[in-house]
């Protein structure tokens, strides 16, 4: 769901301190024609380095960025949805290696395991050794360093901005479905499974 993955990268935004923007402020600036324009014009390496804040809304333009690989492999490219891996991982594992040319009666040992899965939020570890000045003196005497960087990438990596649950209100939540149903026309096989969120009784939408 293009505007999940939206809310997502936000709120990995918003942990990391890049973005101080209520959502709404955020995607309504995103949506402005120049921005798209230039965002959309920008290499991925280029992205990645301005912090990865201002590309909220273009990242979830799947179908145009998903025509860009086609010019280059016609043939060679199978679409398949997030949300079916949720629902039928075996079967979509299956066609997929079935496009690939592969045995279809392999059965990858790690089938039903999910990686990456974000906290979330600060975890309480990560507050308390920003804040602990001593404790990280300390590890950088008794630990090697290989472990430290493993425990920066997972406990150290995002400020104290809250993100636990983030709220679209009604007006940005049809904003966004308006722009993807336009720009990812033509992926109906995905979009049918996409905008099921519904909102709460003050017609807001919570992630």
């Amino acid at each position: 769901d293009p505007i999940a993955r939206a809310v997502s990268q936000y709120k990995m935004a918003v942990r990391r301190g890049w973005d101080t923007r209520d959502f709404g402020c955020a995607i309504r600036e995103q949506l402005q024609e120049h921005m798209l324009l230039s965002e959309r014009g920008k290499k991925y390496s280029e992205i990645l380095s301005g912090g990865e804040h201002q590309s909220y809304v273009v990242r979830g333009e799947y179908k145009r960025i998903i025509d860009e690989y086609r010019v280059h492999f016609p043939s060679s490219i199978k679409v398949v949805c997030t949300e079916c891996l949720e629902s039928r991982r075996q079967e979509l594992v299956t066609e997929v290696l079935k496009f690939l040319n592969v045995r279809e009666s392999i059965v990858p040992g790690t089938i039903s395991r999910i990686y990456h899965q974000s906290s979330g939020g600060p975890h309480w570890l990560t507050k308390w050794l920003k804040n602990r000045l001593a404790a990280r003196w300390l590890a950088r005497q008794i630990l090697p360093a290989e472990t430290r960087l493993k425990i920066q990438a997972r406990f150290l990596s995002y400020e104290d901005g809250d993100s636990d649950k983030i709220r679209v209100s009604n007006a940005d939540y049809l904003l966004l479905k308006s722009h993807y149903q336009i720009t990812n026309a033509g992926l109906s096989n995905c979009a049918t499974m996409w905008f099921k969120h519904r909102p709460d009784e003050a017609g807001d939408y919570y992630f």
